[in-house]
């Protein structure tokens, strides 16, 4: 894999959650059931996967049917993610779906493999969510209605979907976040992950910083906080009867009149208008 194209992975992994529990998504998530395939945290106990505790932030306590939780919601988030957004080069960013994730190499270079990944990104969701609902907690702040409207709805949605299926809602869940996970854990789970996006939204709104310490902050983070975007011309010496001659007097023709990324899209139009058609070829 590219250094791109891992760099890409990784932000895509390591976005926060988008928690939008509609009778879509739960209808969608239903169908994917690719339990098998991945690792999460394996314990034939129910009693111990209840119970046992996975990662503790603080005082919170997280389980394993947590965990597996966190782990399964990680990785239908960036399947979803990929293929509303980056639709081009799924084969590219995404899992074989075929294989476990663990037996697959994410980096080439580390030798991490796509679970490892997710183990990550699932770490960093719990902390993350856990920070944000123990602040939320301790400010006294309260999920709005809306939120909570459609947080029951999400439960209606999954509970219509098991029956659809004839399986219990415990067997539905299980299929998709893991063995040991019940009706009162997806509750809970849901709505803390859906409490702490909010609340972390509420002390984003109120946040005001001027330009100065913008700029400040730009400067000691721009290596961080730049992101380039990549475009090329692949011009052929095919193309032209002398050859590499004319493919090189083009390519010099062509950078000398792009200034801006609309002169890079007009110039490769002219050269290719078939290949180079969309603005984000």
């Amino acid at each position: 894999m590219s250094k791109s194209t891992d760099k890409k992975a990784r932000e895509l992994a390591a976005q926060k959650k988008r928690h939008k529990q509609t009778v879509a998504m739960v209808i969608i998530i239903a169908v994917i059931v690719v339990a098998l395939l991945l690792t999460a945290l394996i314990i034939n106990s129910k009693a111990l996967r209840r119970h046992a505790t996975a990662v503790t932030v603080g005082d919170m306590k997280f389980s394993v049917v947590d965990f597996n939780y966190f782990y399964y919601t990680a990785y239908y988030n960036y399947i979803t993610e990929v293929q509303s957004e980056h639709a081009a080069y799924a084969d590219v960013l995404l899992p074989d779906i075929s294989k476990p994730l663990k037996t697959q190499i994410f980096n080439e270079s580390t030798g991490k493999t796509w679970d490892e990944l997710f183990v990550e990104g699932t770490l960093d969701n719990i902390l993350n969510t856990a920070s944000a609902y123990r602040a939320g907690q301790a400010a006294g702040y309260e999920l709005s209605k809306e939120k909570a409207d459609e947080l029951d709805q999400s439960y209606k949605a999954a509970e219509t979907q098991a029956s659809l299926n004839n399986v219990s809602l415990e067997k539905l869940l299980s299929r998709n976040y893991g063995k040991g996970i019940t009706g009162e854990d997806y509750r809970r789970l849901t709505y803390m992950t859906a409490y702490a996006d909010e609340y972390r939204e509420y002390i984003k709104s109120g946040l005001t910083y001027s330009q100065e310490e913008l700029d400040a902050y730009y400067d000691e983070n721009c290596d961080e906080l730049d992101v380039y975007a990549m475009r090329f011309i692949y011009i052929s010496e095919k193309s032209f009867n002398d050859g590499m001659t004319g493919a090189k007097a083009a390519a010099e023709s062509y950078a000398a009149l792009i200034k801006t990324e609309q002169d890079f899209i007009d110039a490769a139009r002219d050269y290719d208008s078939a290949t180079y058609a969309e603005d984000d070829s």
